[in-house]
């Protein structure tokens, strides 16, 4: 009897020892999925930012294209109306000159 329960407590612990060493497989297996997983979201967020980062430079570079065309087609008109107003006085100065022939 005594030889059995011996046995019998022997099969327990080896039962418990089992099922001990799965649980903590299965525990730590969670815990790497988790970490996993977290190195996955700070991927993808570091994907996003640079995403982000990527069109923000893009507008700033059409912004300032926009803008130096805005001064390029400011500096042309002013390039004009100067040309405009020497070709008037040029056009006096002739017709001044002509009347006092």
């Amino acid at each position: 009897e005594t030889m059995k329960e011996e046995t019998m407590k022997e099969e327990t612990m080896k039962e418990e020892t089992v099922n001990d060493k799965k649980e903590e497989t299965v525990k730590e297996e969670k815990e790497e999925t988790m970490e996993e997983e977290k190195e996955e979201t700070v991927k993808e967020k570091d994907e996003t930012v640079k995403e982000e980062t990527m069109k923000e430079e893009k507008e700033t570079a059409k912004e300032e294209t926009a803008k130096e065309k805005e001064e390029t087609t400011k500096e042309e008109k002013e390039t004009v109306k100067e040309t405009v107003k020497e070709e008037k006085e040029e056009t006096m100065k002739d017709e001044k000159e002509e009347t006092m022939k």
